[in-house]
């Protein structure tokens, strides 16, 4: 799939194309920023790895025992920086509850090119926290399509789907498609991820389980991706641009309507 980038802030060109707008959803810090910053920008938000790692560990030593948070027994000699970087993340936003580490993602128009189709794909991030739950419901004005997105080493998030946000897609964008996403799927296969589930008495949330989730609420389809290594990033959005295309091709002045 491929696609060009411009900010929404900014003037794009009026392209013969047809235009579809995108709106994610789903459980605060679930990765949906970091999904759409990797498709539209070409990079995962994190802290890069350290120059001096020796240095670098010392001072993650001494940071994980001012914020009093927890230091896994062992860690595999195998586990990199970057790894480290994502753990401290991770443990950071457990502890301060997440909310207070709001979406910072500018939303962004992509030009695509889906079936021999030239469309401009606008991308609206939302943020999942209760904090914003009177302003996320503007986002969802004319959208074509909605995603929404779970981690699946966070269980709660995939329950939350069919508890709070298959409902509020359904309620403000009636007959929109929507496509589940099951996001971080690196972590199955992450030492660090597996062994923090493993003391939490956790499992991943499976393919399977997604699957079973997306036939329950009525999705398009159930697609897995993992922002970190890029893997199935493009397929989430190619399929979402064509679900909009096939659903709106008939009027080009579609999508839905939000009353507040």
């Amino acid at each position: 799939m491929l696609h060009t980038v411009l900010p929404l802030s900014q003037p794009y060109p009026n392209l013969d194309c047809s235009h579809r707008k995108l709106v994610i959803i789903g459980d605060g810090a679930c990765g949906k920023t970091s999904l759409l910053s990797v498709f539209t920008l070409g990079y995962f938000p994190t802290v890069s790895p350290p120059p001096f790692p020796s240095l670098y560990l010392f001072l993650l030593g001494f940071c994980f025992q001012k914020a009093n948070l927890h230091v896994p027994a062992a860690l595999p000699t195998t586990t990199c920086a970057r790894s480290l970087c994502n753990y401290v993340r991770r443990q950071l936003l457990t502890k301060y509850h997440r909310a207070q580490i709001p979406t910072v993602f500018e939303n962004y128009v992509t030009d695509c090119r889906v079936d021999g189709k030239s469309v401009q794909l606008a991308l609206w991030d939302t943020a999942g926290q209760e904090d914003y739950e009177r302003l996320r419901p503007l986002a969802y004005s004319k959208a074509h399509v909605i995603l929404i997105a779970f981690s699946v080493d966070t269980p709660d998030s995939l329950d939350n789907v069919k508890h709070k946000w298959i409902e509020e897609a359904t309620e403000k964008c009636p007959g929109v498609p929507i496509i589940l996403v099951g996001l971080k799927k690196d972590l199955r296969e992450d030492p660090v991820a597996i062994e923090e589930m493993r003391k939490k008495s956790l499992r991943f949330v499976t393919e399977h389980d997604g699957e079973a989730v997306a036939r329950d609420v009525g999705a398009k389809k159930y697609l897995e991706c993992s922002s970190l290594s890029g893997e199935g990033v493009d397929d989430v959005f190619e399929a979402a641009t064509r679900a909009a295309l096939l659903t709106f091709e008939k009027g080009e002045g579609g999508g839905c309507c939000v009353i507040l």
